[in-house]
C-alpha cells in the first residue's frame, strides 16, 4: 500500500497527473453543483448536465492518454 502511495504520489506531482486529478475534481464540483436533496428526494438541474458531459469527456481525454503513458505500464 505504501508502494503506490509513493506512486501516485509521485504521478500527482507531475503535469500529466495533476491535469487528470484537476479534470476528475471537475466532474465532482459539477455534480456537486447539479445535485441536490429537498422535501421531494433527490434533485437534478437539467441546465447543468451539459457540463456534467462536457467534464466527464475532459476525464475521457486524460484516461485515453494515460493508457498511452509509462504511468499505465506503472500502475
Amino acid at each position: 500500500m505504501k508502494e503506490f502511495a509513493a506512486l501516485n504520489k509521485k504521478f500527482v506531482d507531475t503535469k500529466r497527473g495533476a491535469k487528470m486529478f484537476t479534470e476528475i475534481g471537475d466532474v465532482f464540483k459539477v455534480l456537486d453543483k447539479s445535485i441536490y436533496h429537498n422535501k421531494n428526494g433527490l434533485m437534478i438541474n437539467n441546465d447543468e448536465l451539459v457540463n456534467i458531459d462536457d467534464e466527464i469527456n475532459d476525464v475521457e481525454v486524460e484516461f485515453k492518454s494515460f493508457k498511452t503513458s509509462k504511468w499505465n505500464k506503472m500502475y
